[in-house]
């Protein structure tokens, strides 16, 4: 799953949130998304959450609810898939879902370009939600 479906999961208890609880260890995280979220949190943290309750939110889904590769991806991988990824931060989060050939994102025109190359089939929430459904 792309590094900001995490977020939305942290800053909101919504659909994402929900989606991620119902099913545990589901949903794969590359371990450099955690980095990723972590050390510029205040500039998506807006509504000024304090940083205990983010913490303990981000170690919960860490522990309890995402698949979490704990493996770094391979940096050859990695950098042939920044060049295709529109920001080259999301080139492990590519390499990944390269395996997994699906991933979850609020950004596809980031990843048309890691799509059309590879064939990874980019999921909307309402994507995820319907291949839920259908077992």
């Amino acid at each position: 799953m792309d590094t900001n479906v995490v977020v939305a999961a942290l800053l909101k208890d919504g659909i994402v949130r929900s989606t991620l609880l119902r099913h545990p260890k589901t949903f794969a995280c590359a371990l450099e998304s955690l980095a990723e979220i972590w050390e510029p949190r205040d500039e998506w943290n807006r509504r000024g959450l304090p940083k205990r309750d983010l913490t303990k939110m981000l170690r919960f889904l860490v522990r309890q609810t995402l698949a979490v590769e704990t493996r770094r991806q391979p940096a050859e991988q990695v950098e042939a898939l920044s060049r295709v990824v529109g920001d080259a931060d999301d080139a492990p989060v590519a390499a990944l879902a390269h395996g997994a050939k699906r991933l979850w994102t609020f950004n596809p025109r980031g990843f048309a370009g890691f799509s059309g190359a590879t064939g990874v089939v980019l999921l909307s929430t309402g994507e995820v939600l319907r291949l839920l459904r259908a077992g």
